[in-house]
């Protein structure tokens, strides 16, 4: 029999305005300005990039659950969700349950889920200190699984009962309710019998914050008592990486404070082409050519000065340089997870997660 690294939760998600509730993963400057409003919104469990005193904030935060947990959420039956994310005519599916922490690893270890990307071990480390002193999470974390032929999501066909439908950001999201009954067979399904089971596709950070909460956790607990403990789990949605809405999109560089000339020069006219202010990094091997480009710009950069974001955006600022990196091809995503080594740090993004559904992770 095969072992199972997901467990079936209970959900909770707002009784209403569910429109206002929800966030994508990743919130611009217009969501962020909508948490100065008076509606309920997940923006209030999120820990920002910079805190000035980070106690306070996250006994801010710890208080805005509390009040959530009183005044607007309610607790599902356990169950699993299928989500529908459709953007224009582009549509993928994903399953929510939730993952079990002792499946991964921030490590280079043999571990059934497996990191793709590098990350800031600093922000997992802040956001495991806000995860010690919550009640709730709302994580926006996805695992891609492998489902060639997409039998998965087919069977479950259309007798699902919808729990919510409406626009977050430029996509819309229906959630159909999975009963436990069957959402176990789905999760065990998803198990392959090749390894890794499961590759990290977007919020390495939250994950790793999960794990380092969990492991602090464990430490003061009987055996039967971690088996169920609900720290021991996160929320996490399930992508087939093959499912033909399933994509990777590439990130760039843009550099400010440099001269386009002077770092074309520097990375080498042979593996880059130039023209005006952007820069294309080519190669038969995307993950080479991101990493070797990356250390190229951190040497060219401490040399020379200026400095570096990282976007998705096709370049408009005529102010800035821009290296355009090449895509992942998601065919080779669980070869890149098998060999245990993380691609460079913004290699690629996933698109789709949003914030929506919680759960309980505390006792309080």
């Amino acid at each position: 029999m095969k072992k199972c690294y997901v467990n079936i939760p209970r959900m909770m998600i707002p009784r209403e305005d569910v429109q206002n509730w929800a966030i994508s993963a990743h919130p611009g400057r217009e969501e962020s300005e909508r948490a100065a409003g008076n509606q309920p919104s997940v923006l209030r469990f999120l820990l920002p990039e910079t805190v000035g005193n980070e106690e306070e904030c996250i006994a801010g935060i710890r208080s805005s659950m509390f009040d959530a947990l009183e005044e607007t959420l309610e607790k599902l039956n356990r169950g699993a969700m299928l989500i529908e994310h459709t953007a224009g005519k582009k549509r993928r599916y994903g399953i929510l349950a939730a993952l079990d922490l002792d499946a991964y690893t921030m490590s280079e270890e043999n571990a059934p889920v497996r990191s793709l990307q590098k990350f800031d071990g600093a922000r997992a480390e802040a956001l495991s200190r806000l995860r010690e002193g919550a009640v709730l999470e709302f994580p926006a974390v996805a695992l891609f699984y492998r489902d060639k032929k997409c039998k998965i999501v087919r069977a479950l066909g259309e007798n699902l009962e919808e729990v919510y439908s409406f626009d977050v950001g430029e996509q819309h999201i229906r959630g159909m309710f999975i009963p436990e009954n069957v959402a176990w067979e789905v999760v065990e399904d998803m198990h392959p019998r090749l390894s890794p089971c499961f590759a990290v596709a977007d919020g390495e950070e939250e994950l790793a914050a999960a794990k380092l909460h969990w492991l602090r956790v464990k430490k003061g607990l009987t055996e039967d008592e971690a088996d169920m403990h609900p720290a021991r789990f996160l929320l996490t949605e399930f992508v087939n990486i093959y499912e033909e809405g399933t994509e990777l999109v590439p990130v760039h560089r843009a550099l400010s404070g440099v001269d386009p000339e002077a770092l074309f020069s520097f990375l080498g006219k042979k593996k880059y082409a130039r023209e005006g202010n952007c820069i294309r990094a080519m190669g038969r091997d995307p993950a080479a050519v991101i990493r070797d480009t990356d250390a190229l710009i951190a040497q060219f950069l401490q040399q020379n000065g200026g400095s570096v974001r990282y976007t998705r955006a096709v370049p408009t600022d005529e102010g800035e340089t821009f290296v355009l990196m090449p895509a992942i091809d998601k065919e080779d995503i669980f070869s890149y997870a098998k060999e245990g080594k993380p691609l460079s740090a913004h290699s690629f993004e996933f698109d789709g997660c949003y914030r929506f559904e919680g759960r309980e992770i505390s006792y309080d």
